[in-house]
């Protein structure tokens, strides 16, 4: 059983307004990704309400939920199979990929109240094979901030290890990235005034 924090966390902001299909679909591949595979002991045409009720979703928004998990299995993001007896939803690859995406799109680095005086420099020399993955790399460090120093050098001042490995790993580029941790710049003046340091 899915913890109802996963889910409420993101429907609690879903009042009439927001509680647009896309959003709803958002949160139902964050929980199936979170679960790995949710199996229910349900078949049959009341499948959908089963898993509706699994994910611990408000009464008021089943009949949404609902209606995005048939839409969700119609564009093959979420496989529905019998295994031993039981139903069993898992997101397929292009709904991986999908959540991926969604992921992407809400990625930011969190600002501590205090910089540690440390520049994060992200170097990469991407094959010209892997031309869309280097292009879609430095979109996103422009996206979040990053100073570009050369074409393939960006500079940042807080700590985002894990947010450059996520970016490089979906990217399918991460065997050409470096992460560097760097005391000082000759163009530290300029860098501070930039981030607002």
């Amino acid at each position: 059983m899915l913890s109802p924090k996963l889910l409420t966390n993101g429907m609690n902001d879903l009042s009439e307004n927001k509680s647009k299909r896309s959003e709803i679909a958002k949160v139902i591949l964050g929980c199936i990704a979170a679960a790995g595979v949710i199996a229910i002991p349900v078949a049959g045409p009341l499948i959908l309400m089963a898993i509706a009720e699994e994910l611990n979703i408000p009464k008021w928004h089943r009949r949404k939920v609902y209606l995005s998990l048939r839409n969700l299995e119609q564009r093959k993001l979420i496989g529905i199979s019998k295994e031993d007896g039981k139903t069993v939803v898992r997101l397929t690859k292009n709904g991986q990929n999908k959540f991926l995406k969604y992921k992407l799109e809400e990625l930011h680095i969190k600002k501590p109240a205090k910089w540690d005086k440390l520049w994060r420099a992200v170097i990469f020399d991407i094959p010209e094979k892997y031309k869309q993955g280097r292009e879609s790399m430095r979109a996103k460090l422009r996206e979040l901030g990053f100073y570009r120093l050369q074409k393939s050098v960006w500079v940042y001042p807080y700590a985002c290890e894990d947010e450059i490995d996520f970016i490089s790993e979906l990217y399918e580029v991460r065997p050409f990235v470096r992460i560097m941790l760097v005391k000082s710049i000759d163009i530290q003046k300029d860098l501070i005034k930039q981030f607002g340091l």
